[in-house]
């Protein structure tokens, strides 16, 4: 029962990790990335060795072609003069020729798979860009996500879910200003009765003086 009990434990762990690493869809595909990266490196390195190798291959080639001029030249030469050393020549020019026609062959079937490493290094390239890109594009969307979700919880936990955390906070304002315009709305009626005041006891001074005069 035990057994059974830990083999249960250790493949609800294992799935429970497994879950885990799917979920984590930012690190696979980081990972992904790497490896995309990794590959193409490869690559590219395969094919600039494959491209010295051709390099190396074309200059022996070459010089198995001046080997094979100067050897028949030599033949030609010693024709009629010293047979035995003639065709020696001619030995070695045909040694030299089979050499340089494998060598050839070798490099058609080089330059070959030259080519097709080229056009499958630029197709993983493209394809590499375009994962690149699809993962700046992925990763803004889930930060634009986990902001909004952010937002949301936070709302939630401070009860705001509803507007009235803003009313009350609107309503604290009206009232502070209503209080300051009332206080300013004072301040300026007193004054403005003051003044009043002190224009209409002018008035009544000179209507007086007015009066003062038509009865002398």
């Amino acid at each position: 029962m035990n057994s059974i009990r830990r083999i249960s434990l250790t493949l609800k762990a294992q799935f429970n990790d497994f879950v885990r690493q799917v979920e984590n869809h930012e690190a696979i595909a980081e990972a992904t990335l790497k490896d995309f990266r990794a590959n193409i490196h490869t690559a590219k390195f395969r094919l600039r060795m494959l491209e010295r190798a051709m390099e190396t291959a074309d200059q022996r080639a070459s010089s198995l072609s001046a080997d094979i001029s100067r050897w028949r030249q030599r033949a030609i030469q010693l024709e009629g003069q010293d047979q035995p050393k003639a065709l020696e020549c001619v030995r070695r020019m045909k040694t030299a020729t089979a050499e340089r026609d494998q060598l050839l062959k070798q490099i058609a079937e080089m330059r070959a798979t030259q080519s097709q490493v080229s056009r499958d290094v630029m197709n993983v390239e493209g394809q590499y860009q375009a994962l690149k890109m699809k993962h700046q594009t992925l990763l803004s969307r889930q930060s634009s996500a986990e902001a909004i979700k952010g937002l949301r919880e936070s709302a939630t936990s401070l009860d705001v879910t509803g507007p009235e955390i803003f009313e009350q906070w609107e309503a604290n304002i009206v009232r502070q200003e209503v209080e300051g315009e009332l206080f300013t709305g004072t301040a300026t009626d007193e004054l403005e009765a003051e003044l009043r005041k002190e224009e209409e006891a002018e008035e009544l001074m000179a209507e007086l003086a007015t009066l003062k005069t038509q009865t002398e």
